[in-house]
């Protein structure tokens, strides 16, 4: 994976709602309609299969590139807590 730059304003947004969905603090559509219908992610979620591990080690490793260690915790503890990966993205990204 390339770097990011933390300068990145589209990155750094990519990545706050990608977290936020990731770990559950809001739907997919709640990040949507709270973005006044835009969102930006670092992944693409009409992608598949998608890869709940890479999208985590991605975030884990901008976060550590932008000093955000907390959230870099949460993450780790999430990915060691997701049993089938394909089942919990799914689940997470397209229930309501």
């Amino acid at each position: 994976m390339k770097k990011f730059r933390s300068t990145d304003s589209f990155v750094d947004t990519a990545a706050m709602d990608t977290y936020t969905i990731i770990t559950g603090k809001k739907t997919l559509f709640e990040v949507y309609d709270s973005n006044r219908n835009f969102i930006a992610l670092l992944f693409d979620p009409f992608e598949h299969p998608i890869d709940a591990f890479e999208i985590i080690d991605d975030l884990i490793e901008y976060f550590e590139e932008t000093e955000k260690y907390e959230y870099c915790s949460e993450l780790i503890k999430l990915k060691e807590s997701i049993g089938d990966a394909d089942a919990w993205i799914d689940k997470l990204l397209w229930s309501e």
